[in-house]
């Protein structure tokens, strides 16, 4: 049986990848899935992972420079699986199939380009020390 933490992360990760909460077979699998397979880090990249949990706004700037200065931290390797659980979700098939482009599609890439330089170098900066 999974702790409370756990079962908030999941939560956490999945509404932060596709959106939307996302269900209870979903946050099941997930906490099964982390326990089973032992995805479990030092102690500094836990305690880094319990402030994402406290403070979910801050995921967004953790992952971005995380990618960036240890993409095989604790947070990376579980988002990752919970990516790759609602991935195989028929019911969250329609977040990860592609759509039809707009003539703004190049703008847009500009902007989540920029939007993500930014998180990164705030994330850099916020990131205490990386375990």
């Amino acid at each position: 049986m999974a702790d409370a933490n756990l079962i908030q992360e999941a939560k956490i990760f999945g509404k932060y990848i596709i959106g939307i909460p996302i269900n209870e077979e979903v946050i099941e699998f997930y906490c099964n899935s982390i326990i089973k397979n032992k995805i479990e880090g030092d102690i500094k990249q836990t305690d880094l992972l319990n402030k994402c949990i406290e403070k979910p706004h801050l995921l967004p700037y953790y992952d971005a420079a995380l990618s960036l200065l240890n993409a095989e931290h604790l947070i990376k390797k579980r988002l990752m699986r919970m990516f790759a659980i609602l991935e195989t979700r028929t019911e969250y098939t329609d977040y990860f199939l592609g759509r039809e482009f707009s003539k703004f599609f190049l703008l847009k890439i500009a902007w989540i380009g920029t939007r993500a330089v930014f998180k990164t170098i705030v994330g850099v900066i916020i990131i205490p020390k990386l375990g």
